[in-house]
């Protein structure tokens, strides 16, 4: 039968124990009988004394022994040496103290219990077993004379204190182990709530601080350092004052306010403070529950200067449209000169131009219009067809590898800009004609993937990443917001874009869009 040892975790504590209880119970009772035997009252011949002294020096040496084993850490080792040695020790003690008339049996009970909790049932029930043999063994002859006994005692006697003895080893080793049993069982389960508990807190978006009813921080998770800035392990036990110094947070309320981390970022969060109560309803503590709200201000902020500039567009527009209107008048005049009738046109250029960008700054403002099923290929197709009847650079050659049926959920105008403004800015980068491929295949994760590519010029390295940027351009006469527009239309639609270019090879910008069923499909509810 094989043993499994114990995991030096577990039971490093437990030996510890058991060692300090051998070694204060082996000294105290050699302190009683050296006292008793220089009173002149040792009970027993005196000659077992000096068995006794023996018997003393070999505990404290194999104590000394296994202090060591301790200290270096062989658990393993040690739990075997203990298991294996004790029984005999107290078997020892035992003939020396009387044998059947000795008390000292009851150890036996303890070296039980160290086998229980170290193997478990099958230990306890082996040492239980060991005891018996030993116990017996001893008592038997002892009966039989083979040994010299230390008193006499009636057979009936004898088999009694046998009986007596051996059903408490076994009674003993089958309720540690039932007890350790459930002990255990109870023990994993504490422990599996405590990690459900962790990793709850830890899963969820929102920093979680809990502290003490005198406000000293006993828990942090993880989003909570991430927000704040500091290690939990350098704010455990420390008040709540040394994060939130100049907030007084009260049980029952939501507060903002900006936050400076340690690294000088400034944050804004909201939060909310909620009593903590035992399981009798008594006040132990608060629990300070609080999220970054700086995206949410900034976004807040943009969207009240997106009115601003949408409004100022509009009022700029109007005074435009009336300046274009007197100037065409003037021009049909037919006392204007031939000089004046060329800063009028420019003027009229410049102010086309003016309300282009005007335009274009809207359609990036505006949200975007309501969703529909969209049949992405035949959309393409059709901006395609309308592209096509434009170009004034024959040179130009358009190719498509579209998936048919394939549908996404989008505003049909607005996914049209998409590629609208794609195809121009192709078509702008090969003045010298060139060659645009517009290509669709199914990609991971339920979604589309379409390629728009050209053989222009490419873009720099340098300015790739700012492309998106509104207002950024290499153009000379562009506003800047094409690609902004385009940009904005994808995330808005769950989708992304992705570019990769070459100097003097060409450009591909590849989007993504999520899919959805046709109409009427039999997969719709």
């Amino acid at each position: 039968m094989v043993l499994t040892h114990p995991r030096n975790e577990t039971n490093s504590q437990r030996l510890k124990v058991y060692l300090f209880f051998r070694i204060t119970f082996v000294f105290i009772i050699s302190l009683l009988a050296i006292f008793l035997y220089f009173k002149g009252k040792w009970p027993y011949p005196s000659s077992y004394f000096i068995y006794f002294l023996e018997w003393t020096g070999v505990v404290f040496f194999t104590s000394f022994l296994s202090w060591l084993f301790w200290y270096k850490k062989e658990y393993r080792i040690l739990s075997s040496f203990l298991l294996s040695l004790d029984p005999f020790l107290i078997t020892a003690l035992i003939y020396i103290t009387g044998g059947a008339n000795s008390f000292f049996s009851i150890l036996y009970i303890f070296v039980i219990i160290l086998a229980a909790q170290i193997f478990q049932k099958r230990g306890a029930f082996l040492m239980a077993a060991l005891s018996c043999i030993l116990y017996g063994g001893l008592i038997d002859l002892q009966y039989f004379g083979i040994i010299t006994p230390l008193g006499e005692k009636a057979e009936e006697d004898v088999f009694f204190t046998l009986l007596i003895n051996f059903s408490a080893f076994f009674t003993i080793a089958f309720l540690i182990s039932l007890l350790l049993e459930q002990l255990e069982k109870s023990r994993k389960k504490i422990h599996f709530l405590e990690l459900l508990h962790k990793h709850v807190l830890e899963s969820i978006p929102s920093g979680v601080i809990t502290v003490n009813e005198k406000d000293r921080i006993l828990y942090m998770n993880k989003t909570a350092e991430f927000l704040i800035g500091y290690q939990s392990q350098f704010l455990l036990h420390q008040p709540l004052k040394k994060v939130f110094p100049y907030q007084k947070l009260i049980p029952g309320q939501r507060m903002e306010f900006s936050f400076v981390k340690p690294d000088g970022k400034v944050v804004y969060l909201g939060i909310s403070v909620s009593s903590l109560r035992n399981e009798t309803g008594e006040y132990v503590g608060k629990v300070i529950i609080f999220q970054d709200l700086t995206h949410i201000k900034q976004a807040e902020k943009l969207s009240l200067l997106n009115k601003l500039t949408s409004h100022m567009a509009h009022e700029i527009r109007t005074p435009l449209t009336s300046i274009s209107g007197c100037l065409q008048m003037l021009r049909k005049e037919d006392n204007v000169s031939f000089q004046s009738k060329t800063l009028i046109e420019l003027s009229l250029q410049e102010i086309k131009r003016l309300n282009s960008l005007i335009s274009d700054y809207l359609t990036f403002a505006r949200p975007v219009w309501q969703k529909e099923k969209v049949n992405l290929a035949k959309l393409i197709e059709e901006t395609v067809a309308l592209f096509k009847g434009g170009l004034e650079n024959k040179k130009i050659f358009i190719e498509t590898k579209l998936l048919p049926e394939i549908y996404i959920l989008g505003n049909k105008e607005e996914i049209r800009r998409i590629f609208w403004n794609l195809f121009v800015n192709a078509y702008e980068a090969m003045p010298e004609g060139g060659k645009l491929i517009v290509s669709m295949e199914n990609s991971s994760f339920n979604m589309v993937k379409v390629d728009v590519e050209d053989t222009g010029k490419g873009i720099p390295a340098d300015m790739k990443d700012r492309i998106f940027e509104p207002f950024f351009t290499t153009k000379a006469h562009g506003s800047g917001l094409g690609l902004a527009i385009v940009h904005k239309i994808v995330s808005e639609h769950e989708g992304k874009i992705e570019v990769k270019s070459e100097l003097n090879k060409g450009t591909t910008f590849t989007l993504y869009f999520p899919l959805t069923s046709p109409p009427h499909s039999k997969h719709e509810p």
